[in-house]
């Protein structure tokens, strides 16, 4: 009987004191268990409130899934657009090379104008009355060079497009104009041309005489033929200054009354 009072007196008694009683102050095995269930029941339920946001956020932090390579479209790589006399200069080359012909762009090359015979003033201004003078800007110019198979001499070619901002003398229907020019020298440090397109380059507005290219007019080079109606509709027969009312043309300056 008094065993039995112990007990219940024992089981009557406050926790704490029982913790307190433990030898080294150490806790009861039972109530270590509490304290550890209890965290990782703490930690379940920070888990399961925390990991939508968790996951939302990890959604915005991480790039998109690629897609399977063996679904992707192909990416097809757009040609580069041509600009510029290099690629020009190319084309012109290559059309030479189909013939034989050793052509190459002519870069670094002082540009000079051929000679010409004494002109005087009353001949130019017969000429001028009598040709389609027309306001044009280049769009485009190329020079190229060939080596005459046989003699060494160089060929100097000039291709042009034209574009035309006004009639100054005759008429024409045309707004666009391919050019072209050909001049030989035997030396090779400087490009040969017609005197006046020297100074012709990109985006320069001047004057122009312009004669059509005939369908039978051919350039022999070593032993190509090579028809000229192939590499434009006109030959660049001269350029000059204009400045609205007078043309210079070789070293005159001449009024446009008087071609009148």
């Amino acid at each position: 009987m008094k065993e039995k009072r112990i007990l219940d007196a024992l089981s009557q008694a406050d926790e704490q004191y029982i913790e307190e009683a433990a030898p080294g102050g150490q806790k009861p095995e039972k109530r270590s268990w509490i304290k550890w269930g209890a965290l990782a029941a703490c930690l379940v339920l920070l888990s399961a409130i925390g990991m939508p946001y968790l996951s939302k956020l990890r959604g915005k932090a991480e790039p998109p899934e690629q897609s399977d390579p063996g679904t992707e479209q192909p990416v097809t790589e757009q040609p580069a657009e041509p600009s510029g006399t290099g690629q020009q200069s190319h084309d012109l080359a290559d059309f030479f090379r189909e013939y034989g012909l050793s052509a190459k762009a002519a870069e670094n090359l002082p540009v000079t104008g051929g000679e010409t015979p004494f002109t005087p003033r009353k001949e130019a201004v017969r000429f001028l009355r009598n040709a389609v003078i027309l306001d044009c800007t280049i769009d485009q110019l190329t020079r190229i060079t060939i080596q005459e198979p046989r003699s060494g001499d160089i060929w100097c070619i000039t291709a042009m497009k034209l574009s035309l901002n006004a009639v100054i003398r005759g008429d024409t229907e045309e707004k666009q104009f391919s050019v072209v020019n050909a001049a030989r020298t035997n030396s090779r440090t400087e490009f040969l041309t017609y005197p006046g397109l020297e100074d012709c380059k990109e985006q320069l507005r001047a004057a122009f005489v312009l004669k059509k290219i005939g369908d039978d007019d051919v350039w022999t080079i070593g032993d190509a033929r090579i028809p000229v109606k192939n590499l434009g509709d006109y030959y660049g027969v001269c350029c000059m200054g204009f400045d609205g009312e007078s043309l210079h043309y070789l070293n005159y300056d001449i009024p446009l009354s008087e071609l009148e």
